[in-house]
């Protein structure tokens, strides 16, 4: 009775028991033991009061562990991918620029040049016509593009990394085959080739960097291949390089009528518009092509 009253003072639950169980001369509950011994096997991880200790420390370690390479990379990744984005604008810069000029105007080497000072060196540089970069101009390099390495500190190394070309090609397809087979046909009855359309007009440019940055388990070192194609000429009524006759010279070949000027029809015409009853004839133009007339009724009160 005494040792059931006695006071044990603000003490944690599994100390309570021990000393209630000591004051009364009771075993040890079975169901208890795990959970009152776990203490001291414990040591350490969990206290007095039975709360875990150590185990966001933990997981915020491994965590580390394993996204430290990750946060390491972050910067490099960056840095490829600018060296990407500049690769797609090159390959665009140079199949524009040959729609615009043939190579007898601006040849491959010139374009290339063009590329590489324009697209990979420093944004800062002026720019000109027909200028190249200078490699052993330290400023002209771009410093975005380093890496912490001992034998390659820049991901470009040398300007000559970056090669390119250009070609043009005929369009593919089942629909283009078709085209260049019925032209093929026009142009065996036409000895003179009137027929005249573009069967290439297809550009397309290829540009291939070489980096400094080796991946890992890999022999050899990284590179950046991009591309642009551009349909430069899609046998439009009126293209640039042929003027505003373009279209005319281009269906000539079509009309069978214009084979009649090789006849002098003209003297023919002249000769029957003197009489009254085919005088109309007399204005007669054989295979007459007019792109740019424009029809009576749309001309309005402007006739």
């Amino acid at each position: 009775r005494m040792a059931a009253s006695i006071n044990i003072g603000p003490l944690s639950l599994w100390e309570r028991d021990r000393v209630r169980e000591t004051a009364l001369q009771l075993p040890p509950h079975p169901n208890r033991i795990s959970w009152r011994r776990a203490p001291e096997r414990a040591n350490g991880i969990v206290d007095s009061n039975g709360r875990q200790r150590g185990q966001s420390t933990t997981e915020f370690v491994v965590f580390m562990l394993a996204m430290l390479p990750l946060f390491m990379l972050l910067p490099v990744l960056g840095k490829l991918s600018d060296m990407n984005e500049s690769a797609i604008i090159a390959s665009r810069y140079m199949a524009w620029e040959r729609t615009l000029a043939s190579p007898a105007v601006k040849s491959d080497a010139e374009i290339r040049d063009e590329m590489r000072k324009r697209m990979f060196a420093d944004s800062r540089l002026f720019i000109a016509t027909g200028d190249a970069p200078d490699q052993a101009d330290a400023a002209q390099h771009v410093s975005l593009w380093s890496q912490i390495h001992p034998e390659r500190p820049r991901l470009l190394e040398n300007f000559s990394d970056v090669n390119m070309g250009i070609r043009e090609d005929r369009v593919p397809g089942n629909a283009s085959d078709l085209l260049y087979a019925a032209k093929d046909l026009l142009t065996a009855f036409d000895s003179d080739d009137r027929f005249n359309v573009n069967t290439a007009g297809l550009y397309r440019a290829d540009v291939d960097v070489k980096t400094g940055f080796q991946p890992q388990g890999s022999d050899s070192l990284l590179r950046i291949r991009r591309h642009m194609v551009i349909l430069a000429d899609g046998w439009a009524a009126s293209a640039p390089s042929g003027g505003p006759d373009s279209a005319a010279e281009r269906v000539r070949g079509m009309v069978p009528t214009d084979r009649m000027n090789d006849m002098e029809i003209e003297r023919v015409t002249s000769l029957l518009g003197s009489f009254p009853l085919t005088q109309e004839i007399r204005g007669f133009e054989a295979g007459a092509i007019t792109p740019e007339i424009v029809p009576p009724d749309r001309l309005g009160d402007r006739r």
